[in-house]
Order: C-alpha cells, then structure tokens, then sequence
C-alpha cells in the first residue's frame, strides 16, 4: 500500500508538473505556433514534464501536495497560470517586432496588402509578415526556447509545485510588460516612420510649390522606395534592439514569478 500512494504521489506531481510546462506550449513564441500539430505539442508536453520530475521533485522538498480534488485543482490551475506568464512575458518581446512591422506597413501605404499569416492564423500586412520571421530568427539565434526551458527548470527552485501566489507585483510587472511591447514597436519602427513623415511632409511642399506635379501618384511609390531602403539600413539596428529585447525578458522571468 505505500508503494501505491508513493506511486499516485508521483503521478499527481507529473500532471501538476505537465500543467506547468503547458503553458509554455500555449504561450510562448514559436513552441504555440498553430503550424504545430497538437500531437506534437502534447508529446513534446509530456516529455519536458517527464524530464522535469526529478528537478520538481528536489525542488518540492517536504511539502505536501493537496489530497482533496478541489485542492489538486486549485494546485493545477495555478501552476497554468506560472506557464502562462512566462509562455507570455517571452511573448512579449516578439510581439514587440510584429508590432513594428504593422507600424511601418501602415507607413509605407501597404494596409491593404493584407494576408493570412500561417504561423498565428491572422491576417497580417507583408512587412509585418517579415517581421514576424525576423523575431522568430532572432528568438531562435539568441537561444531564446533553450533559456525559455532553462527558466522552466529554475522555477521549481525558487517556486515549488502549489505554491504561485498572484501578487501585486507580479501584476504590475505584466502590465509594464505589456507597457514595454508597444514601446519597443514604436522604437523597433522609429526610422522608417520618421523618414516616411519627412517624405510626406516635402511632398507637400512639392504640391504648394508646383501645383502642376500630381504629388498624389508620386507620393506611394516615393514613400515605398524610402521606406524600403531605410528599412534596409536600420535591419542591424532593429536586431540589436531585439536581441536587448529578448535579454531583458530572460533577466526578469524568474523575478516575474516570486513577486519581488
């Protein structure tokens, strides 16, 4: 008999340990891409959870897991909401560079050149379409999925199985979070909506000066061609800043989840 209740312990730390790690899947870039079969999401799921047991394990000590089923899902429950905020708080950053894209798309005049993006199953403009591949490259070369699941790991220290309290602080730090995302598109998108300003702006001296020019239909491809090439001049910068971006998320993940 005490071989079985150690053997339903296990089990109930596996499934707690699975919600956790299932929120990664949810949330963050890449790994929650609807272009994943949700096989694969699930095997890949239960895989981590698995490699995970004997990290959560050590990390649980002498604490006892809930043995009412209110408990166990109130226990579950919480340990989705950790996977979603850091699925969601990595999100952030790479949302950061969609929303840059958008920005620039509105710009340059290709708001009407709107299609569905494979990877969110949205629609999106071209350039943001280029920009969401730019963000996952860049996720992908600063090894941003590998510290994603070492943050994973290191969470079991510093926040046991059933022990994620929803503070004020945490609240706080989403929402700035969240404050940052648009802040780093406006950023992210600085160059090219300030060369794009400053073509409109002369080609409206152009209009007043000689009247005769139709400004109207050389006013598009003007901006587009500026656009594109100061896009193109900026790529290093808009990497650089990503990557600052992503470094910034990595460093506040775990401070993310204590509350302080």
């Amino acid at each position: 008999m005490p071989g079985l209740l150690s053997l339903v312990g296990q089990f109930e730390l596996f499934v707690l340990v699975a919600c956790r790690t299932s929120g990664i899947f949810l949330a963050a870039p890449a790994v929650s891409s609807p272009m994943v079969p949700s096989l694969v999401k699930v095997l890949a799921c239960a895989s981590v959870a698995f490699c995970l047991m004997p990290v959560a394990a050590q990390g649980q000590g002498e604490l006892m897991l809930s043995t009412t089923w209110l408990g166990f899902g109130l226990a579950a429950a919480k340990e989705l909401l950790v996977g979603l905020a850091l699925g969601l708080f990595a999100l952030m950053a790479y949302s950061g560079v969609q929303i840059a894209g958008e920005l620039v798309s509105e710009q340059m005049g290709f708001a009407m050149s709107v299609e569905v993006d494979p990877t969110t199953e949205s629609e999106m403009t071209v350039i943001s379409q280029f920009a969401t591949v730019l963000a996952l490259l860049l996720f992908m070369a600063v090894d941003g999925h590998h510290w994603l699941l070492g943050a994973l790991a290191k969470s079991y220290e510093r926040l046991p199985v059933g022990t994620f309290e929803l503070s004020e602080v945490t609240m706080t730090r989403i929402v700035n979070g969240f404050s940052r995302m648009f802040e780093s598109g406006i950023v992210l998108s600085a160059p090219v909506l300030c060369a794009t300003l400053l073509t409109t702006f002369a080609v409206g001296i152009v209009a007043r000066v000689v009247p005769q020019i139709d400004t109207l239909a050389m006013s598009f491809p003007l901006r587009v061609a500026i656009g594109l090439m100061v896009l193109g001049a900026a790529l290093p910068f808009v990497a650089h800043a990503a990557e600052r971006q992503f470094a910034a998320i990595r460093h506040g993940l775990l401070p993310l989840l204590v509350g302080r």
